[in-house]
């Protein structure tokens, strides 16, 4: 398998959970700090990083290995076609 396939196969969901992580981030400043402080605001953004990273860890990895419903190992297009010939020729098509 081709390295590029695999770094944005597992690269992609951590950068776009990062980037909701910190979307979130604005939310944390306005309704924790002026409330509880810095030191809360802190600990909130920090179980908020936590939280959104195991989540994303979780469906990654239920969906590679086929533990959530309806998913499957990924195959990258290239394993796909080779997938559908190697069909094709135990058909005979």
């Amino acid at each position: 398998m081709c390295e590029m396939e695999t770094k944005l196969r597992w690269d992609t969901p951590v950068i776009l959970a990062l980037f909701v992580w910190l979307c979130t981030l604005p939310l944390v400043g306005l309704l924790v700090v002026p409330f509880f402080g810095w030191g809360a605001g802190l600990t909130v953004a920090a179980a908020l990083l936590i939280v959104i990273l195991i989540l994303c860890w979780l469906l990654c990895f239920g969906a590679v290995s086929g533990l959530l419903p309806g998913t499957g190992p990924f195959l990258s297009v290239r394993d796909r076609l080779v997938e559908e010939e190697s069909n094709d020729e135990e058909t005979g098509r």
